[in-house]
């Protein structure tokens, strides 16, 4: 789920800011970066979460293997965090080179980053969790 609704964010991007060379690479290298980052839980989860074969549910629980996933979840969280800040600041300079007045650059800019807003609150789960 989060793949998608942050590569969806990239795509869109893409379609607004394909103008510049270095902002269609940014956001190929914000993809590749999801993709990596998301969809190494599919195996990793087969690996320490699923019974291996002559195990019971209840002996992948005593097992520890669970806990040793919690690692990742942790490593994941960080750089989920790092890749929000990136996809948050990576409009900015294009934004900021248009050739719009102040206030609807300003205006502009407001509408993007709300995407701030999302960060704190996403350190706030974690810090409760």
């Amino acid at each position: 789920m989060l793949f998608f609704s942050k590569c969806s964010i990239f795509l869109l991007f893409y379609q607004i800011f394909e103008v510049e060379k270095w902002m269609r690479i940014a956001i190929r290298l914000g993809i590749c970066f999801t993709a990596l980052l998301y969809f190494t839980n599919i195996p990793l989860s087969a690996i320490l979460s699923a019974p291996h074969v002559g195990e019971t549910w209840f002996s992948v629980l005593l097992s520890g293997r669970p806990q040793k996933e919690l690692v990742w979840g942790v490593v994941q969280a960080v750089l989920g965090i790092l890749l929000d800040l990136y996809i948050f600041i990576l409009p900015i300079p294009t934004i900021l080179k248009l050739a719009l007045s102040t206030k609807k650059k300003i205006q502009l800019l407001a509408v993007f980053t709300t995407a701030l807003v999302s960060v704190p609150l996403l350190l706030l789960v974690i810090n409760f969790c």
